[in-house]
């Protein structure tokens, strides 16, 4: 049977998921206290602390914009060299402390944008990538839908976006689409809970980047928190598609090339590569190494490896 029709018929998955849900001891969220749980043990361990660590960073250096604007004329009364410059430091000062709010608040703005610029999807429009994100939502007991867009010109193949009215979006990369986008329905579906993770761990949410927004202007700042959300959402989408590894696989050889892929080649690959030469080559990238993304999620047993082996290996030749 075609992989495409395989995939149309499989979805709503949930013996793969059910066996998810025993191994990380996660009942199904039908409610608020189980999308808790939920979060709690999905989410990476390395994510609250690096959190916690750019906020304590990101109010210090709002403390000290503070004081010196405040109370900064006496020290500079010390220094005549720069007290020469004492408005152009203030200005400069207060420009610093405006500049990295107003960032956050124009990245929610990017909504309208989207929605000026991108193909909705529902129920009439791509009916099978809209039927999974329900099917998603229903899962983790979720009652309001994201919007959910196919769009050009992103530099993720998927991202999510909210406002401060609770509206929020989910927004495919077109890259991935053709017009047998069928076959691509377990990739689909694990970048939409990708999104999907995003949005329910909160990482979208403004006042949250809002309190770190010092540190998220620096890329030296934001690439380990960023690294430690990837790694949340990676686990997410993986408990919402246990059968999704060809989302990660579309990332790393693109869509044309998926097909041609030696998947076992691959993952042996991925499951051999030395951890922390991977990491330090990729220590300024804002995100994990994808080798390792692979690697650690069938190590955490949210992928089957012997499962997708049988899946995406090429069939034995007759000869």
């Amino acid at each position: 049977m075609p992989r495409g029709v395989r995939d149309a018929r499989r979805f709503p998955a949930m013996t793969a998921h059910a066996s998810t849900l025993h191994r990380l001891h996660i009942r199904p969220a039908r409610n608020t206290g189980c999308r808790v749980e939920l979060r709690r043990k999905l989410r990476h361990p390395l994510e609250n602390p690096t959190y916690v660590a750019c906020l304590v960073v990101s109010m210090t250096i709002l403390a000290v914009a503070i004081w010196l604007v405040v109370f900064g004329a006496g020290w500079l009364a010390f220094h005549p060299m720069i007290a020469k410059h004492t408005d152009k430091i203030r200005a400069a000062l207060i420009a610093l402390m405006a500049a990295p709010p107003a960032l956050v608040l124009s990245r929610h703005a990017h909504l309208r944008i989207v929605e000026s610029n991108a193909i909705r999807i529902t129920d009439r429009q791509f009916p099978e990538l809209y039927a999974i994100l329900v099917d998603q939502c229903r899962r983790i007991g979720r009652e309001d839908i994201p919007e959910l867009y196919i769009s050009t010109g992103l530099d993720e193949v998927t991202t999510a976006h909210s406002i401060f009215t609770g509206r929020c979006c989910i927004v495919l990369s077109s890259e991935l689409a053709t017009r047998e986008y069928q076959e691509l329905l377990d990739a689909f579906a694990y970048l939409i809970g990708w999104s999907l993770g995003r949005l329910e761990l909160g990482h979208c949410n403004w006042t949250r980047q809002l309190l770190i927004s010092y540190v998220l202007f620096t890329s030296w700042g934001k690439a380990p928190l960023r690294k430690a959300c990837t790694r949340s959402c990676d686990r997410y989408a993986a408990y919402l598609e246990p059968e999704g590894v060809r989302g990660l696989l579309i990332q790393a050889c693109g869509r044309e090339l998926l097909s041609s892929l030696d998947f076992k080649a691959y993952v042996e690959h991925a499951l051999h590569v030395p951890v922390m030469r991977a990491r330090i080559a990729n220590m300024k990238k804002q995100q994990p190494p994808l080798v390792l993304r692979v690697s650690e999620l069938y190590q955490a047993k949210l992928f089957d490896l012997d499962r997708d082996l049988k899946r995406l290996s090429p069939p034995p030749d007759d000869d």
